[in-house]
């Protein structure tokens, strides 16, 4: 336990820690680039009069925070198997939202799988938030299990789309330039 002459000097050290700036530049093209992948959808669909399924498709948008400097092979099966990952959760959503119970156990499941590969092949990124994000969203949608692949595809789609722009992004970076001089 800390005495009060340890928490007097703790505290201006934590105020200065607080108020320091980060150095480091912001990721503008990815940031930009994470914004296009999720909104593009969704203008589709509210383009083609159908803004349901362009925010359903939205889904898949998050495809792209899964979008990290590796070499490029391996960004394309990661992001790959991230964009199959998310049209699989929300098919199960979808099919299991009349059923609270199997909710519920799926999203533990879910859980625990998608923690488990990103820890054993040593994944960098958000790991099972967005996989459990994507499942409670489209299992907390309008009971129509008949829509289940027209809401995975959508979402599949999507993440298509944003495994092309994570594919494009790659093309910018100073390795991959210097590569193709």
């Amino acid at each position: 336990m800390m005495n009060t002459k340890q928490s007097k000097a703790l505290a201006p050290s934590m105020i200065k820690q607080a108020l320091q700036v980060n150095k480091k530049p912001f990721p503008w093209l990815k940031a930009v680039s994470a914004g296009v992948a999720a909104a593009l959808p969704v203008m589709i669909g509210l383009a083609l009069g159908h803004l349901k399924y362009g925010l359903i498709a939205g889904l898949g948008g998050f495809t792209f925070l899964y979008v990290f400097n590796i070499p490029y092979a391996q960004r394309a099966k990661k992001i790959f198997s991230v964009v199959l990952g998310l049209a699989f959760v929300t098919y199960l959503g979808t099919i299991s939202a009349p059923y609270p119970l199997a909710v519920a156990v799926l999203m533990g499941i879910i859980t625990a799988v998608v923690i488990f590969v990103f820890g054993a092949l040593k994944i960098a990124g958000p790991s099972a938030i967005f996989f459990v994000l994507v499942f409670a969203m489209t299992s907390g949608m309008p009971l129509n299990p008949d829509e289940a692949f027209l809401r995975a595809g959508l979402v599949f789609l999507s993440g298509c789309l944003s495994w092309m722009i994570g594919m494009i992004v790659g093309f910018s970076t100073p390795t991959v330039q210097k590569l193709m001089l």
